[in-house]
């Protein structure tokens, strides 16, 4: 009878998973693909991005069968050899290639959704124009308007896989009773209704600028209020879409710009306009962001920063409907959530309305560099990733690629890559890609789910009809009347092996389902994915075991390419004790609690308490070679929900009471164990953040080193003269030779040999030794004073700076204009004069641009301004870089030309004496020699002394005074002179006051004498 029930219950399992469940849609995301005409002069800093690509859609595509292809911007390169912006066909026509190899490779371009990049409208005066080239190649320009910046499509619901056999018979009587038994009305067509709801809608957001100017004012987005109402327009009717009786698809959303990037146009007139941007929130959640949200968008796929700050730019938007519902539904609600049940023609994303709420923002890296690609799962509406490198002949060597640098050293990764002649590698550690690319589609990632519902208004509407069928289902799975009596499992032993009778298989046959989409790298073993041995490994976050590790089963493919990837599935439900304070089971699981869950400890239904929160599960892939590959360890929510007390032999019950625990859908996400980096890169609007900086820091930069100083002038400025960490002696251990104290020199006498000078009794070797200990004593006492002369000097010197007036005049009237003037002239657009940026925006001639968006190839033009966030990175970096340091310097200059002034006027009481060298004779007598007549004599304090050539001023700059200055000089001149002169020319550096001339008129007034009058501060005398 035992053998006989296990029999029928690993046929009810294989039955169970005939049920209605559609395949995952697999979607491929790239970003930053950059074709270029410059391949040979970056080779070796991005090697062949063109012929990768093709490599990688005649070789790889038509094994991951994608039901859509993501291309979320900068197609192209479109620069110059110097790197000026310009738009070229030979770009664009390559791009076109890529694409038709997508659509030999079975991806029908129809599928394949592409938008423009910032580099994508480099130089692009209007849209619609001559050079526009995106609206002739790419496949959304061929689609769609020009003047279209929002794209939907609701993809096809991918084919049901085909049954046979008794397996098909017993997946439609367990779906009728299934339906059923949760009160659908026994629904006999929900399979064939599955079918026909579409599943996915792909949403694509384009705030490219208009016009395209080139770099430095075209790196952000422009979240514009056209942009948003179409946006607003789009999601409305994505909901109103679906077949009647299907819910709203699982809506996810790509653009090339970060959302924390993004900001709204202003036409900057005044200083109102500059306060209006100051004022507004510095959230990431606005604008698009905050639309999307709105609307309950579960994802919205990103690239655009290369992942130049971090490999991981997540982050997870709080929806509306995660705010209204912070908290999950009860346990019983969960039990239902994760198993992608069908109620009333409506799936279980209606279930899932108080556990969603959540917006995924997922930034990828550059094909470019990394050659980065995603691969996007989303099944029964929960979405997974897997970012993944392609190495070929023509990829570079980058070293940001730590992740994969120990996978290419393996010897039979080496010899898949040298067959193959490419190979993949996860960016995740924990992953192992050599024949099998390995992700589980489900369970959902605790870190990035729950996702967002589509239509909150509709689910709402749905709930109170669905609310007995889902109480009443609850309360069978809680107390176990859905199903019949079951044979008691010990602690920690898994139940998907266990005896179930027929009415079980009911309530329970997905429960724990676990599925896993597997592709295959080598074409010939996707041939016989039988073959494969797939095995699920669980274990809790202390490390231990949570089950034995489970074969999972091949199910029917279901994609709708041929080949790609194969769906595996097993149910995972392991059976615990219940624990308790005073239970022996505590003390056994005690062990696996440890590892900080927050749910150990706490008491779940029955006086139940769960091992932990959540587990962590990886599918290992065994091929037929024995190679092995893994999925990414991948966090999964755990539900334990307690059993009734079961019979024994004898009809005593058991001694302890059982749970049964389940992978689910979480309450709330997981921490995503990002760095602190990547989360501030997303957490706040940039835009806003980086102006309010730079007002913030030309404010401290004027109150600071300027207007404070001069206050503290005429009363700190003696002091300063006066104390011993600023004189000269001080500072003198700096260099290779010590100043010595002021001795009278004794001339020795001519008569003498050298011989006849020493003392009696010391040799050449002891006066050495005698010397260098006194100078080592002389630094060890000095030293301290000496090093906190250097520390406090920058500060003293600010107070010495406005003692030259002229020079603290010249440096405010600077920081105004760069304030309110023009600081950067340049080309930003062939054919049209030269703009002039200001630090909020630019001011520059350009084409009217058409309400209808049509374009013209000759649009009337005029002067206008904009206002763009781009310049307000520009002048911040400026302004830290340039502006700060040679405030700096000019203060230390000035500062130390007002103590040389001071040392060289004699002090009152003394002023009539004078330094003498004593000279001392063999007969005793003594000569002296005075040179007071030698030292200047300043003027009275606040009076101006001239008269000093520029000559002599070059002569007063000491050498580490003329190293800071070359650093600086070289530090802008690599790093921002050069670089404008490639993009736009020499005559923009030269003509740029506010940018290039920083240096020259930060040295001008400490030589020029009409402002470098020393005005001697520092007081008459001691």
């Amino acid at each position: 009878m035992f053998l006989a029930k296990r029999i029928a219950s690993a046929l009810l399992l294989l039955a169970s998973f005939g049920l209605a469940v559609r395949p995952p849609t697999v979607l491929l995301h790239l970003s930053d693909i950059h074709l270029s005409t410059n391949v040979q002069k970056y080779w070796r800093a991005f090697g062949d991005r063109e012929g990768d690509l093709e490599l990688f859609a005649g070789k790889l595509l038509a094994q991951l069968a994608p039901q859509g292809v993501l291309l979320s911007g900068d197609l192209t390169d479109s620069k110059d050899a110097a790197g000026a912006g310009l738009q070229q066909e030979a770009e664009w026509q390559a791009y076109r290639r890529i694409l038709d190899a997508f659509v030999a490779a079975g991806v029908p371009e129809s599928l394949i959704f592409d938008l423009r990049g910032n580099h994508d409208v480099f130089n692009m005066a209007l849209r619609g124009g001559p050079n526009d080239f995106c609206r002739t190649y790419s496949a959304e320009g061929r689609r769609c308007p020009v003047s279209q910046r929002v794209f939907s499509a609701v993809l096809p619901a991918p084919r049901q896989p085909q049954h046979a056999g008794p397996a098909e018979a017993a997946g439609t009587v367990n779906s009728r009773r299934l339906a059923e038994s949760l009160g659908s009305g026994g629904q006999a067509d929900s399979e064939t209704q599955e079918e026909r709801c579409p599943q996915v809608a792909i949403l694509g957001v384009d705030p490219t600028p208009e016009p395209g100017l080139r770099s430095p004012a075209n790196f952000g987005g422009v979240a514009s209020k056209a942009l948003l109402d179409a946006l607003k327009a789009e999601l409305q009717g994505l909901r109103k879409s679906p077949p009647q009786g299907c819910p709203p698809p699982l809506v996810v959303s790509q653009g090339h710009y970060p959302l924390s990037t993004m900001d709204a146009p202003t036409q900057v007139t005044g200083p109102l306009s500059l306060l209006r941007h100051l004022s507004r929130s510095a959230q990431s959640m606005q604008l698009v962001a905050q639309v999307l949200a709105e609307h309950n968008v579960s994802a919205y796929l990103t690239g655009h920063l290369h992942g130049a700050f971090g490999q991981r730019l997540h982050r997870l938007h709080a929806t509306p409907a995660g705010k209204s519902n912070p908290q999950a539904h009860t346990g019983n609600h969960l039990a239902l959530a994760h198993r992608g049940l069908v109620l009333n023609g409506a799936p279980d994303c209606a279930i899932l309305q108080g556990v969603g709420g959540y917006l995924a923002e997922l930034e990828t890296a550059a094909w470019k560099d990394d050659r980065r690609f995603r691969l996007v799962a989303l099944d029964r509406w929960a979405l997974t990733f897997a970012d993944l490198f392609f190495h070929a002949p023509g990829t570079p060597r980058r070293p940001r690629r730590k992740e994969d640098g120990l996978a290419v050293k393996e010897n039979a990764w080496l010899e898949a890559y040298q067959q193959r002649g490419y190979a993949v590698t996860p960016a995740d550690p924990s992953a192992e890609v050599l024949h099998h690319i390995a992700l589980i589609t489900w369970p959902p990632d605790a870190r990035y789910s729950p996702l967002a519902p589509s239509n909150p208004q509709q689910q709402q509407g749905q709930q109170a009809q669905q609310a007995s069928a889902s109480r009443e289902a609850g309360r069978r799975l809680a107390d176990g009347t859905g199903g019949a009596t079951e044979e008691p499992v010990g602690a920690g032993s898994s139940s998907s092996n266990s005896s179930r009778a027929l009415d079980g298989v009911t309530s329970e046959a997905q429960e724990g389902d676990v599925r896993a989409m597997v592709f295959s790298l080598d074409p010939r073993a996707a041939a016989h994915p039988e073959q494969w041995q797939v095995t699920l490994h669980t274990w809790l976050p202390g490390g231990a075991a949570f089950s034995p590790p489970l074969r999972m089963l091949l199910q029917p493919a279901g994609g709708d390419l041929a080949g790609g990837p194969q769906l595996f599935s097993a149910s995972l439900a392991v059976d615990l004790n219940c624990s308790s304070a005073s239970s022996s089971s505590g003390s056994r699981l005690k062990a696996w609690w440890e590892g900080g869950s927050s749910a150990a400890g706490k008491s779940a239904e029955g006086g139940c308490a769960p091992p932990a929160d959540h587990i962590f599960a990886q599918v290992e892939v065994r091929g037929g070679d024995g190679h092995v590959s893994s999925s990414p360890t991948q966090p999964t929510a755990l539900h334990c929900r307690p059993l009734p007390l079961t019979a024994v032999q004898g009809g005593a019950l058991s001694a302890h009471r059982m749970q049964r625990c389940v992978a689910a859908v979480p309450a709330a996400p997981l921490p995503l164990g990002t760095s602190w980096l990547e989360r501030l890169i997303l957490a706040v609007n940039w835009p806003v953040v980086v102006h309010r900086l730079f007002i913030f820091l030309w404010v401290c930069h004027v109150g600071l080193l300027l207007l404070l100083p001069r206050m503290l002038c005429s009363r700190w400025a003696p002091r300063i003269s006066a104390s011993p960490l600023f004189r000269p002696q001080s500072t003198a251990l700096l260099s290779t030779t010590a100043a010595a104290p002021a001795v009278p020199t004794i001339a020795p006498p001519t008569s003498r040999t050298p011989s006849q000078w020493q003392p009696v009794g010391q040799s050449a070797t002891g006066r050495a030794a005698a010397a260098s200990l006194k100078t080592a004593k002389r630094w060890a006492a000095a030293a301290p004073q000496a090093l906190g002369g250097f520390l406090l000097w920058p500060a003293a010197a600010l107070v010495l700076l406005p003692c030259e007036m002229g020079t603290w005049m010249a440096l405010v009237a600077y920081m105004c204009y760069l304030l309110v003037g023009p600081w950067y002239v340049a080309e930003l657009l062939s054919g049209y004069p030269r703009a002039v940026l200001f630090h909020a925006g630019v001011l520059a001639k350009l084409p009217a641009v058409a309400e209808s968006g049509s374009g013209s190839s000759s649009p009337a033009s005029s002067w206008r301004f904009i206002g763009t966030s781009d310049v307000f990175v520009m002048s911040l970096v400026h302004l830290m870089f340039c502006v700060f340091p040679m405030t700096l310097w000019v203060a230390c200059v000035v500062g130390r030309r007002q103590l040389a002034l001071k040392q060289s006027l004699p002090d009152r009481p003394s002023r009539r004496s004078s330094s003498s060298t004593v000279r001392v004779g063999i007969d005793g007598s003594s000569s002296s020699s005075d040179s007071s007549a030698s030292a200047p004599v300043g003027k009275e304090c606040g009076s101006s002394q001239g008269g000093v050539g520029l000559w002599v001023k070059l002569q007063q700059f000491t050498v580490l005074q003329l190293l800071a200055l070359a650093c600086v000089a070289a530090l802008n001149v690599v790093g921002a002179y050069d670089k404008a002169a490639k993009m736009n020319g020499w005559m923009s550096v030269v003509l740029s006051p506010g940018f290039a001339w920083t240096i020259p008129l930060a040295v001008l007034p400490v030589l020029w004498p009409p402002l470098s009058k020393q005005a001697l501060c520092l007081g008459k005398g001691d």
